[in-house]
């Protein structure tokens, strides 16, 4: 009887892991592959990264790193760490040096930049180590 019951359970449990509802036809013969789908003309972008072909589309409308941050992602420039009235200003590093708060940036020309990333506070923190509630931007410069 136990045997018979054991049997019986596991069939059951395959039965019910091994089943599904087929998905629903297209009209489309299994040998023809569905029509891939096209992207968009504008693709999704990392929030916390500027990419020097992005910069490049700024030429001649922006000469500092600063100007290319306001133009490009200017939600970087906002404190996104907590809410007290003593968070500290937004670190800017170039090329892992610390060069102040964000008018630090305006020093760096565009023709020196290769990428811009916006790190968390705690991303800021790990990299760069204390001292960084509000975040920090990074440049980095062609060497």
């Amino acid at each position: 009887m136990s045997t018979r019951l054991v049997v019986t359970c596991a069939f059951l449990s395959l039965a019910a892991c091994g089943g599904s509802t087929p998905a629903p036809s297209t009209g489309a013969s299994p040998a023809t592959p569905a029509p891939a789908q096209t992207r968009t003309a504008t693709t999704r972008r990392n929030a916390n990264l500027i990419t020097q072909d992005e910069i490049a589309t700024l030429a001649g409308r922006a000469e500092t790193g600063l100007e290319i941050v306001e133009q490009l992602r200017p939600a970087m420039l906002r404190p996104r760490g907590g809410t007290t009235s003593g968070a500290e200003p937004i670190a800017s590093y170039v090329d892992g040096v610390k060069v102040g708060d964000v008018q630090g940036l305006r020093s760096i020309q565009f023709a020196m930049i290769k990428e811009i990333r916006y790190y968390s506070p705690t991303d800021a923190t790990q990299r760069f180590g204390t001292g960084h509630s509000s975040g920090a931007i990074e440049i980095v410069t062609k060497r």
